[in-house]
């Protein structure tokens, strides 16, 4: 069973989905005998923005675990409606608009999943963004500190390079009875000539 806050999130999507449906259908209202246009739009939009947001906020995004339920179950499933399609192809078939119940039908079908795909397809070109483990971040750390060492050594390297070039011998490294490093001694302007 879902925890409460689950159940939360899913009641408040659907509530904030089911106004903005009410919205737009007060505001561009489906006159009887009509074209559903209203509807049809809200329930393609809805489609495509749940494949994007299956794809892209929630597959790629690295979405906490309620954004799913609350946007896609609650806000769309919300926004969304097949009793207001059925109510629609009702009245459609009622008025003797049998041909365009049927347009309204196929319309409906093949454009939610259309929008869907499209959905998905620009969902899925998102960039990735995965959540931050602790351990990653530790991992991370110690690649830093083994760039951070490649990086002396390639420096270490460069100065037994510069030395070469300008004349003065780098120092030697010591004998296998003695490793270690070999001091080195600092060059003073006109020493070459002295």
């Amino acid at each position: 069973m879902r925890s409460p806050v689950t159940f939360a999130v899913v009641g408040l999507g659907g509530a904030v989905g089911g106004m903005l449906r009410y919205g737009l259908s007060t505001a561009l209202p489906d006159e009887p005998g009509t074209f559903p246009w209203t509807t049809l739009g809200i329930n393609l939009a809805g489609s495509f923005l749940l494949g994007f947001l299956v794809a892209g906020i929630v597959g790629r995004r690295a979405a906490p675990t309620w954004v799913r339920p609350a946007l896609g179950t609650g806000l769309l499933g919300g926004f969304t409606t097949f009793s207001a399609v059925s109510h629609a192809l009702d009245v459609l078939v009622t008025d003797g608009l049998v041909g365009a119940a049927a347009l309204y039908l196929v319309g409906t079908l093949i454009g939610a999943v259309v929008g869907a795909l499209l959905g998905l397809a620009l969902g899925a070109r998102l960039p990735v963004r995965l959540p931050v483990d602790e351990d990653d971040e530790d991992d991370e750390d110690d690649e830093d500190d083994e760039d951070d060492e490649d990086d002396e050594d390639d420096e270490d390297d460069e100065d037994d390079e510069d030395d070469e070039d300008d004349g003065v011998d780098a120092p030697r490294g010591g004998s296998a009875d003695s490793p270690g490093p070999v001091p080195t001694r600092e060059r003073t302007p006109g020493a070459e000539h002295a």
